[in-house]
């Protein structure tokens, strides 16, 4: 409530807001790391797909749901005629 009714308390917030999304989401301060750490996938990309538990198992339901989507068409086209 206060902040909604105390101009001066929402500045202060929205300012102290800005600071913490320039600090936490500064482009400089991680674009550095970020390429490292691009590039070492990129140079290692078969073991860190070997590694990649989360991503292995979304791709899978990817592949089957496609399966299983297209064997629907099927089915519902062979009804059809």
């Amino acid at each position: 409530i206060k902040l909604y009714t105390n101009q001066l308390v929402w500045h202060e917030a929205q300012k102290n807001g800005i600071d913490i999304i320039n600090n936490l989401f500064n482009k400089t301060k991680f674009e550095g790391v970020f390429f490292e750490i691009l590039n070492k996938i990129e140079h290692h990309l078969v073991q860190h797909r070997l590694e990649n538990f989360t991503g292995q198992m979304l791709q899978h339901h990817t592949l089957k749901s496609t399966k299983f989507f297209s064997k629907w068409i099927e089915e519902k086209n062979k009804n059809t005629r």
